[in-house]
């Protein structure tokens, strides 16, 4: 199953999509930093 990380984030900070008009591409940014993250940890215990 995967973990749906902006409903967790949504959950600690509620207010935080009330202030911005573009919350669409706030969410595509975090899913592509997590894919960087998972990617990065990925490579860097290969061995």
């Amino acid at each position: 199953m995967k973990i749906n990380y902006i409903a967790i984030i949504l959950k600690k900070f509620p207010d935080i999509a009330s202030g911005r008009k573009n919350f669409k591409f706030f969410e595509k940014r975090i899913n592509k930093n997590l894919i960087l993250t998972k990617k990065y940890f990925k490579n860097k215990y290969k061995v």
